[in-house]
């Protein structure tokens, strides 16, 4: 099959600085991105210029996630697939923007939530401007290395569920023109949000296949050593750690139960 090694520019408003990209259908059947973009052609611009991509126009067209990899996975990317070759011209197109918002879908039951690769002082003044109080932190050696967003200069994922068609994509739209607006680039009243709740991944739990989660499991609600997490071939399988979960249920990565993080409050401004 043949993968378009381009990404397709779906918004262009302004040519100045600051400079901000949205990135929609990073992975094709998460559709939420193309949304709010398609409303952002009728914004206003005050100053700066905004671009809205479609990052993977075969998988979106296909309604497939990937072909054969995860394209927020190859950053920076050295294979010779048509997929490493549409990594590589997406970065292209991004490493001059001062800002980069890549819009995520999924079918766990997360409501919003913002993730970060990186932990510094424009990174918090960052999530400070952005309305999302729950952060995920996701450090380079656990799994970011291969993110778009640890490889331009600032970036966040956002991530909405738990329906990877957008249903949620007002919702989506009224932070990123909140953040758009703190930044100067909207009119509006600015706002900080200072106070977040931090989720540290610490690794994936993993568990046999096919398994069956215990339903009364929730995202972002501590699991203790010793819970029943849900079943593999009819046997009871019990957690062995205390972790809080992210991406439960139909939205988990196959082989492991949910993302394993440690939570704290922390203050980013």
């Amino acid at each position: 099959m043949k993968i378009k090694a381009h990404p397709k520019t779906i918004l262009k408003k302004g040519n100045a600085r600051p400079s901000a990209a949205i990135l929609a259908c990073m992975h094709g059947d998460e559709i939420i991105g193309m949304k709010v973009c398609k409303e952002l052609i009728r914004c206003d611009l005050m100053s700066g210029s905004l671009t809205g991509f479609l990052a993977h126009p075969s998988a979106h067209a296909h309604k497939k996630r990937e072909f054969s990899y995860d394209l927020n996975r190859i950053f920076p990317v050295k294979g010779k697939t048509r997929e490493h070759q549409l990594a590589r011209n997406i970065f292209r197109a991004l490493r001059e923007f001062d800002l980069v918002i890549d819009i995520h879908g999924t079918n766990s039951r997360i409501d919003s939530l913002a993730i970060v690769t990186k932990w510094n002082a424009r990174t918090k003044r960052l999530l400070a401007e952005f309305p999302v109080k729950k952060v995920m932190y996701v450090p380079a050696h656990i799994y970011a290395k291969g993110a778009l967003i640890s490889h331009v200069p600032l970036g966040i994922s956002i991530e909405y569920g738990p329906n990877k068609l957008g249903h949620q994509y007002r919702k989506a739209l009224a932070h990123v023109e909140q953040l758009l607006i703190n930044r100067g680039m909207l009119r509006g009243t600015k706002q900080l949000f200072p106070r977040k709740t931090l989720y540290t991944v610490i690794g994936k739990y993993d568990v046999p296949e096919p398994f069956r989660q215990n339903p009364h499991l929730r995202d972002f609600e501590r699991i203790e050593r010793g819970a029943h997490i849900g079943s593999h071939q009819g046997i009871k399988l019990y957690a062995t750690r205390s972790f809080y979960p992210i991406f439960l249920g139909k939205g988990r990565y196959k082989g492991a139960l949910a993302l394993m993080t440690e939570k704290r409050q922390a203050r980013v401004a």
